[in-house]
């Protein structure tokens, strides 16, 4: 599958998070999230966070719902992360 800017992706760096808005909302774990915020190394965490910055998922609080499937220490130096 294309990705990236030619595939009309949007594009953010490692160094500060995003906020995703979902279209219709995302049902996980018998709550409904609407957004979701990308965080650096490989994570996305759900629901308003006031867009706080983790450096990895185990500096999540308990009550974060987050998921980590492919968490890996990533150089923040180059590169983007992109979504659609």
């Amino acid at each position: 599958m294309p990705y990236g800017i030619s595939a009309n992706d949007t594009a953010t760096g490692f160094n500060f998070p995003v906020v995703v808005t979902l279209n219709p909302d995302f049902p996980y774990y018998g709550s409904k999230y609407s957004s979701v915020t990308i965080q650096q190394h490989g994570f996305i965490v759900f629901g308003t966070t006031g867009v706080k910055i983790y450096s990895d998922l185990s500096s999540c609080a308990n009550n974060i719902v987050a998921i980590g499937i492919f968490v890996a220490k990533i150089s923040n130096s180059v590169g983007n992360i992109f979504y659609r």
